[in-house]
């Protein structure tokens, strides 16, 4: 998966919490806004902790690679 679609993963999945429970009168603009924030919450988080649950063997430590992809879904993320 690349950077730009984990982007619109995660945007579309923030997107469809808020759209569902929020009233009609809402925005598109407003609603994509919080999704792109909690968006960008999630993926700070995970750069900022530099370690993932591995589920064999505890916790690993994210290599410059990872943190590299993340960042990269942060500035696509921005640009939704």
């Amino acid at each position: 998966m690349t950077p730009k679609d984990k982007a619109i993963e995660l945007h579309e999945n923030f997107w469809s919490v808020y759209y569902a429970d929020l009233a009609e009168d809402f925005t598109y603009k407003y609603i994509s806004d919080i999704s792109k924030k909690c968006a960008l919450i999630c993926v700070d988080e995970i750069v900022n902790t530099k370690s993932l649950k591995n589920r064999s063997c505890g916790y690993i430590t994210l290599n410059e690679r990872h943190i590299e992809f993340w960042n990269e879904v942060k500035q696509e993320i921005e640009k939704l």
